[in-house]
């Protein structure tokens, strides 16, 4: 554990008498406990199929646990991390349905889990243990064609600390599809380490010579600070020292992950300690009919936030449609600058579903984040100017918390959630296939063949451009519009969520004061003691 972490769970037990102490609520502190005792943050490993994902993980655990010559048709997410007692347990829609067994597992035989569950392994392991806070993900290969592979790949966007890209020595290079990814990766800011794979089968000269190529193609890519390190191994010959150190480093880097998300959840439960203890500390020495002046300007300045809360929010509703027709207007453009790639594609018989998935997501990612988030954070920044005094002396502040999945978050889970809701049901085949058939039912003679080229060619553009495109676009802009209007929603819902439980606990500490005031002197004196020396623990906690 981390010594920050030990020394809140060393707290936590310390809190919670506290807070039932003065009555007040420690759900919070119950939902932020098994986040505090068994802290953890996926590493997915990406990679083509055959790029060796699961050999290293086999080398690395030391066992043969991944089938390594995977069916692409079967293949289901498996996280794995450390834990003293081992279990492997299967998953669909994120319900445990079964256990399962190492045989099981290697044999692929959890059909019943498809399309949508995962693996979880634990195991009790030497190099699981040097990374008590990590969960490798092995995921399915990169150029699948199956949608609930991508989704389930990326379900892990926003989600992990870092990402794995596994690059086989033979390719020497990055594929199109890793590239792609990385571009999406580069959107979401996440870090990555490259591991080239099967470094026995190239000199220690070639290895240094696609290290170095795959380095600069990956600078090319990413934002600087995202790319943290190439690496080679050959799980073959066992040589591995290079990816269990660059695994080190990601371990390392999980201490800053969960100072940012669970270690702000804490601090907030002690300021509302702090803040209670403060008001029955009575340091402006209220009487009870100042009390009562308290209590009213309280009922008042929130009766007028909320009424400002829903002025703010109609207003942010209404720009939700200029947004829309923003977002759809920046995917509508991408995929016209795209047609000739797709008329291509349709020409040679290609599959374009995956390229267009690709650019839709790429396209909304930059829209959601140039245009819908300005708004969202405008809200905020509007809302917190005009909250009750009371309030912002008991330290209030929304933010948006990482430790949940249902949490609204823009910049992390929030897009990548809209993502998901938007992209699940393009009905892309049925667009396409019609569209090819014609364009090949038109042209079968042989007759001026280099005319017909071109007549095809023009007449694939025009079918990305009239039917294809418009197609996409429409499908994005249904599911789009309320979707977005879910998420005002629940932006609106936790602020009000918030305010609520602030003022409640604000009641709360009057009442309390209230009552401590009809006490006599000695009584009250006492009070006050234990209240200071209760401040105390707590402020020393805040440090």
């Amino acid at each position: 554990m981390f010594q920050i972490q030990q020394d809140i769970q060393t707290i936590i037990p310390e809190i919670e008498i506290l807070s039932q102490k003065y009555g007040l609520s420690v759900e919070q502190l119950y939902k932020l406990k098994p986040h505090v005792d068994n802290f953890k943050v996926r590493v997915p490993l990406i990679g083509a199929f055959s790029a060796g994902k699961s050999s290293l993980v086999n080398a690395l655990v030391e066992k043969k646990l991944l089938c390594v010559e995977i069916d692409p048709a079967s293949n289901l997410a498996t996280e794995i991390s450390f834990a003293e007692e081992e279990s492997i347990k299967g998953y669909k829609a994120n319900q445990f349905v079964k256990n399962l067994t190492a045989q099981e597992l290697k044999q692929q035989e959890f059909s019943d889990l498809m399309p949508d569950g995962h693996i979880e392994v634990q195991l009790n392991q030497p190099f699981l243990a040097l990374l008590p806070h990590l969960c490798l993900a092995d995921l399915p290969g990169l150029d699948s064609k199956s949608d609930a592979h991508m989704q389930a790949i990326h379900h892990y966007l926003g989600r992990s600390l870092a990402y794995v890209i596994t690059v086989s020595s033979e390719e020497g290079t990055l594929k199109d599809s890793i590239k792609k990814f990385l571009q999406e990766l580069a959107l979401h800011k996440a870090p990555v380490v490259v591991v080239i794979t099967k470094s026995d089968k190239k000199t220690p000269d070639e290895i240094e010579a696609i290290k170095q190529q795959i380095s600069e193609q990956v600078h090319s890519l990413l934002p600087e600070n995202n790319y943290l390190d190439v690496v080679s191994v050959s799980s073959k010959k066992k040589d591995i020292a290079e990816a269990v150190e660059a695994f080190q480093k990601l371990e390392n880097l999980s201490e800053m992950r969960f100072k940012e998300t669970v270690v702000p959840q804490f601090n907030r439960i002690i300021d509302d300690i702090a803040s209670h203890l403060t008001i029955l500390l009575n340091q402006e020495d209220l009487d009870t009919d100042e009390l009562k002046e308290k209590q009213q300007q309280l009922i008042d300045e929130t009766e007028s936030f909320k009424k400002k809360l829903s002025i703010e929010y109609q207003k942010m509703k209404e720009q939700v449609p200029s947004v829309l027709t923003n977002v759809v207007d920046h995917i509508r453009n991408r995929l016209l600058g795209e047609t000739d790639q797709y008329a291509t594609a349709l020409i040679g018989q290609n599959n374009i579903e995956s390229d267009l998935s690709y650019s839709v997501r790429m396209a909304l990612t930059e829209g959601m984040d140039r245009y819908f988030k300005p708004l969202v954070d405008k809200y905020i920044h509007r809302i917190e100017t005009d909250l009750p005094s009371l309030i912002v002396n008991q330290n209030f502040h929304f933010e948006q918390e990482n430790t949940g999945s249902a949490v609204f978050d823009l910049g992390l889970t929030g897009i990548t959630g809209i993502l998901t809701f938007v992209l699940k049901r393009f009905p892309l085949a049925a667009m396409i296939l019609p569209v090819v058939t014609s364009i090949f039912k038109a042209f079968m003679s042989d007759h001026n063949r280099e005319q017909q080229r071109a007549e095809q060619k023009e007449a694939a553009r025009d079918h990305v451009r009239g039917k294809i495109i418009p197609q996409v676009v429409e499908q994005v802009q249904i599911n789009l519009g309320s979707i977005l209007q879910e998420q005002l929603h629940t932006v609106n819902q936790q602020v009000e969520d918030e305010i609520n439980h602030k003022v409640t606990q604000a009641q709360h500490s009057i009442s309390m004061l209230e009552e401590q005031l009809k006490k006599n002197t000695e009584e009250r004196a006492v009070l006050h003691a234990t209240y200071q020396n209760d401040l105390i623990i707590i402020q020393n906690m805040q440090q």
